[in-house]
């Protein structure tokens, strides 16, 4: 993304592409989605986090960072779009696989929201914790 003084127009557009409006250039076709995960074999860890945008955060902007941060999702993991703008995060690891996923979530989305103005970051409201451990399905 081109630092928001250079050029502002092409910032601008970036920031259209982000939130999915119109004008924001060409699109890009829709990924194909990956073939469904194989199951695990012996303990799954399941680590839950919680995310928030910063308490000026529009909905529509919510929304298209929630969006982003499921293009580094798996199919086993999970993000739910909390009522009060938060998201919660299921993945299906440990606390050292829940903070690398963390770090690539900030390095994604942080462009845009520090164009987008002051006062948008992504917050970590509710640090990874694991909430379960259970055993995966046999694999057959």
């Amino acid at each position: 993304m081109p630092r928001q003084d250079d050029d502002p127009e092409r910032t601008g557009r970036a920031i259209a592409t982000f939130l999915g409006e119109p004008g924001g250039g060409g699109s890009r076709p829709p990924r194909r989605r990956q073939r469904g995960a194989q199951a695990a074999v012996g303990d799954v860890r399941v680590t839950e986090l919680v995310l928030s945008l910063g308490a000026s955060a529009p909905p529509r902007v919510v929304r298209a960072t929630a969006a982003a941060l499921r293009t580094g999702l798996r199919g086993s993991d999970q993000l739910v779009e909390e009522a009060d703008g938060g998201l919660r995060i299921i993945l299906a690891t440990d606390l050292a696989g829940a903070d690398a996923w963390l770090d690539r979530a900030h390095s994604l989305v942080r462009p845009w929201l520090e164009a987008m103005g002051p006062g948008l970051a992504l917050i970590v409201e509710s640090p990874p914790r694991p909430i379960r451990e259970k055993a995966a399905p046999a694999a057959s």
